[in-house]
């Protein structure tokens, strides 16, 4: 149990080369909802809220900024933007929580009451004003069966997807 934590903790200092985001769309026909789960690694988050605050927020340890969760909501919402057939939604801030392996966060957004559509368009521009080459992979569902699935990046933050 010790030797798994130190190496977790080891894990953590360890600077990652890889920069990705993952947003998982799903449309719920039977809950009429849509819902999103978005993956950032914490450290990309970070610096990607320094665009917002200079405050630090020290996300998942016990020197949490109170607003975190504020400034998080704040940042995806401005850096995703979702379209419904050309209409534009406001999804929810549910909360965030910490991945399993202690380095990422799943952030979690809800639209209520979303009629079915056939066309949903995305911006993810997530952490692109960090890292020149970062990626974001968005997987769009309907009643959790994948419908789509592409890459993003700085140059191509826009994607029209029919279903």
């Amino acid at each position: 149990m010790i030797l798994t934590i130190i190496i977790q903790l080891l894990l953590l200092n360890i600077t990652h080369e890889i920069h990705v985001s993952k947003t998982e769309i799903n449309y719920n026909a039977k809950e009429a909802s849509l819902q999103m789960t978005v993956h950032l690694f914490i450290d990309d988050l970070e610096l990607g809220l320094k665009e917002y605050t200079s405050e630090p927020m020290n996300l998942f340890n016990n020197n949490e900024s109170i607003v975190s969760d504020s400034m998080v909501a704040l940042y995806i919402l401005e850096k995703l933007q979702i379209k419904l057939d050309g209409k534009t939604i406001s999804p929810i801030y549910i909360g965030k929580e910490i991945s399993d392996d202690l380095a990422g966060a799943w952030c979690y957004l809800e639209v209520e009451n979303t009629e079915p559509f056939k066309k949903i368009s995305v911006d993810n521009a997530l952490l692109t004003s960090v890292y020149d080459d970062q990626k974001n992979i968005i997987n769009i569902k309907v009643n959790n069966k994948t419908k789509a699935f592409h890459i993003l990046d700085k140059k191509d933050s826009f994607k029209d997807i029919e279903l």
